[in-house]
């Protein structure tokens, strides 16, 4: 619970599926020294002072230590999402024809595809510019809205 917020069906619900321990995983990083409570927060993140915050710093060190110095998409990446695209648009004429295997097939590309970039994207990880992670979010509408996302 965070400033009187509960997350609890917001975290079970993106969470789901998933065969990985993730409470566990999270109890990796439980704050167990309280000697810090007596600090008091407005609650209000100040982004002018990102690149010299301390914890900022210190969350990107153990990020980078874990996934390397560059976090963003590789080039095997963008190949596996446009190979994913790719039969995406070879699928779509069949589609629109009414043919009877790609009323399964098309479906099941078309949401692998848009939840590949969407993932990507909603992590700020499928490019450098902000623009195109932007862009990357609506392609996975059928999957999540981005405002719900990222909340």
């Amino acid at each position: 619970m965070i400033e009187g917020r509960d997350g609890t069906e917001l975290f079970e619900s993106h969470h789901l599926f998933s065969d990985k321990d993730i409470l566990g995983m999270l109890s990796a990083f439980e704050v167990k020294d309280h000697s810090h409570d007596h600090i008091e927060s407005s609650g209000v993140y100040d982004w002018a002072k990102t690149k010299t915050d301390p914890f900022t710093l210190e969350l990107k060190a153990a990020a980078r230590k874990v996934l390397g110095k560059d976090i963003k998409a590789t080039t095997l990446r963008f190949v596996e999402t446009w190979s994913l695209f790719l039969l995406v648009l070879l699928q779509l004429p069949a589609f629109l024809r009414g043919e009877w295997w790609s009323l399964f097939t098309f479906p099941i590309t078309l949401w692998i595809h848009g939840v590949n970039v969407f993932h990507d994207a909603s992590h700020f990880s499928l490019s450098r510019n902000w623009r195109i992670n932007a862009l990357g979010t609506e392609v996975g509408f059928n999957f999540c809205a981005p405002y719900v996302w990222y909340h």
